[in-house]
């Protein structure tokens, strides 16, 4: 699903979106919280519900194989098959300074509202950092 048409066609087909975010101010976060996050993509998406959301953005065979990983609870091979199309695709990975402006790019005509997942736990400078250019 790469179009603005496409998207705007899921939109109006279903009531809800995932969005997994990675806000990062430096290189080692970055990878620890890529990492993060394709374990979850994984273990979601071999999930019945949550493969068919993957199969409708073409991961079809990969849902597959997440699928038989984890009936023989083969977590970490599971995060291995994660794609970075699958990770552009279902995430915004960004600088805090910058996040907001992302999500909207990618999603304002998609959803209502966003919640931010930060797989890592963050302090007060980082908030702010990430909300002061809100609107």
């Amino acid at each position: 699903m790469n179009s603005f048409e496409d998207r705007q066609n899921m939109k109006n087909k279903t009531s809800c979106a995932i969005v997994v975010t990675s806000i990062f101010d430096n290189l080692w976060i970055e990878r620890i919280s890529k990492e993060i996050i394709k374990m979850q993509i994984a273990f979601y998406s071999s999930t019945p519900t949550y493969r068919n959301i993957a199969k409708i953005h073409g991961f079809d065979k990969i849902t597959d194989e997440l699928s038989k990983l984890a009936r023989l609870k083969k977590w970490n091979d599971m995060r291995k098959l994660i794609t970075d199309s699958m990770l552009e695709e279902f995430t915004v990975i960004s600088k805090p300074s910058k996040i907001l402006d992302q999500i909207k790019s990618k999603y304002s005509n998609l959803l209502d509202r966003v919640t931010l997942y930060i797989p890592i736990d963050r302090n007060k400078i980082f908030w702010e950092e990430v909300l002061k250019n809100r609107t």
